[in-house]
């Protein structure tokens, strides 16, 4: 699951600077102990971005977190995020001036239940 962060007028995505940031901050709670991943595509990692193009896209930024089954606040810092480096060779950090979306994912066939609230960029 995930969200864009900026769409034009008519639906399309478009980046959003989030260099004033240093990361992202959310709760978040589990219906069992579920290892997941926290990635932000940029526009060198995202084929809409205009950058990267190919199979070798979607390697993005990101970096795993391990959720319990009670309420707990999670901070994922820009500067500790990196690619799983299968995808194409990306610049050594997240392009945070031109990030697409946030997504939260689990690994293939993970059955998993989660709630995420109150999500806020890291001043």
């Amino acid at each position: 699951m995930g969200f864009d962060l900026n769409l034009t007028p008519g639906g399309a995505k478009s980046s959003y600077d989030a260099s004033a940031y240093a990361g992202l901050t959310f709760w978040a709670k589990a219906a069992a102990p579920t290892h997941i991943y926290v990635n932000f595509p940029d526009r060198n990692t995202d084929r809409e971005g205009g950058v990267c193009e190919g199979s070798g896209c979607g390697d993005h930024f990101g970096e795993g977190l391990d959720l319990t089954t009670e309420w707990a606040q999670y901070t994922v810092m820009f500067s500790a995020l990196s690619p799983d480096g299968w995808g194409v060779p990306a610049p050594s950090a997240l392009d945070a001036a031109h990030v697409d979306s946030v997504e939260f994912h689990t690994a293939k066939s993970t059955v998993f239940a989660l709630l995420v609230d109150d999500i806020a960029f890291v001043p």
